[in-house]
């Protein structure tokens, strides 16, 4: 897979699972927007990987953590990546992937070419639900999470702190961090002056498990489509927004006529969509 950035590999139904988080192109520099990244599976005999989807991936496991699937030929495999609208979660079940998105918590890492995120996880941390690091917030993540129980992924509070790893010891939570980098990368404006560079901070951060839903308030924002060409009766990634207390949606587009748009709900996260109402969006 020449041009991509490495990051994880996972072995599971038969195939082996790659993800990176970023391109070495040099539009990648610039502009988040442009395809970046990649998720692909290999199944040890073809003579090429075979491209599940071309966006930026880091973690991808399943149910047995990195200890692997006791189950591998049926547990599902979750990746954990994003795109310039918003976050994706891939999901491996029966063979089949299935695409979800989430809001993002932060645009800090939104940068095409992998920089900025290289650490995002799904760890077990002794609780009932196991917790997951992606774009500045902590989320419940359940342990039955596959294509037919999608209901429980909410966000536990958001962060400021680049968080590489996670475990539990004792009776804490900790946090392999990297807060400060003396490679500033793109971060060099003139607004800054020659001050310089800090330096390199890593540490461990050991944090009581109650504490991970008090350190930043929850907010979240993200598109399913952004400035696309959207055919008639194509229905949109689902989008996971349960956790939120003040939800607000934003329809616009730029044809010649109206457009109705079909909402649609599974409440229960079975997979059961029923028709919530239609919103008509005037011309332009």
């Amino acid at each position: 897979l020449p041009g991509y950035h490495g990051k994880g590999f996972y072995s599971s139904q038969g195939r082996l699972i790659y993800a990176n988080n970023g391109d070495h192109a040099r539009e990648a520099l610039r502009d988040p927007s442009v395809p970046s990244g990649v998720l692909a599976t290999w199944d040890g005999k073809a003579d090429a990987w075979t491209v599940v989807r071309r966006n930026q991936f880091t973690e991808v496991t399943g149910p047995g953590g990195i200890h692997g699937s006791s189950n591998p030929e049926t547990d599902p495999v979750w990746a954990i990546g994003w795109d310039h609208r918003s976050l994706i979660l891939m999901v491996l079940d029966g063979g089949q992937w299935h695409s979800f998105r989430l809001p993002k918590s932060s645009h800090s890492y939104d940068g095409a070419h992998g920089w900025n995120t290289e650490w995002p996880r799904i760890r077990e941390i002794g609780e009932d639900d196991l917790l997951m690091t992606m774009h500045g917030c902590f989320w419940h993540f359940p342990k039955n999470f596959d294509s037919t129980h999608t209901a429980g992924i909410t966000p536990r509070s958001n962060y400021l702190k680049v968080i590489g790893d996670y475990t539990r010891w004792q009776d804490r939570i900790v946090f392999g961090c990297d807060d400060t980098a003396k490679n500033e990368f793109l971060n060099k404006r003139k607004a800054k002056g020659e001050v310089a560079a800090p330096q390199s901070q890593s540490n461990l951060w050991f944090v009581a498990p109650e504490q991970i839903d008090q350190i930043g308030p929850v907010l979240g924002r993200g598109a399913v489509w952004l400035d696309d060409d959207v055919e008639a009766a194509t229905p949109s990634d689902p989008f996971l927004f349960s956790g939120y207390d003040r939800r607000a949606l934003h329809l616009a587009h730029t044809g010649e006529t109206a457009v109705t748009i079909r909402l649609e709900i599974d409440a229960k996260g079975d997979g059961q969509w029923q028709k919530l109402r239609e919103v008509n969006v005037p011309a332009r």
